[in-house]
């Protein structure tokens, strides 16, 4: 309804854009609502776990090597220990010299 007996529509074009605007949204919007109702056929589903399965030959050569230990004991460790150090003394006493 017009406000007043002047205010009155002559031409479609001036309000061809908001009619075209307003149909784009309600259209929008019934296709959301649609996507949304659809049940997830997928989210009931068990989802399958599949397991790389090993080679024979990497389960044998794993049983045969055993892990070596880095030292045999505590006296090991500690003479390797003062071998590192006198030889990092040596290379700073070549790096004065120098």
């Amino acid at each position: 309804m017009p406000k007043y007996s002047g205010d009155t529509i002559r031409a479609f074009a001036y309000i061809k854009q908001h009619l075209f605007h307003k149909h784009y949204v309600t259209s929008q919007r019934t296709l959301a609502s649609q996507q949304t109702e659809k049940p997830l056929s997928y989210a009931n589903k068990k989802r399958v776990i599949r397991k790389e399965m090993t080679p024979g030959w990497l389960k044998e050569n794993e049983e045969l090597e055993s892990p070596a230990p880095a030292f045999k004991d505590d006296a090991h460790f500690e003479e390797e220990k003062k071998k590192l150090a006198e030889s990092l003394r040596e290379l700073e006493q070549e790096l004065k010299n120098n």
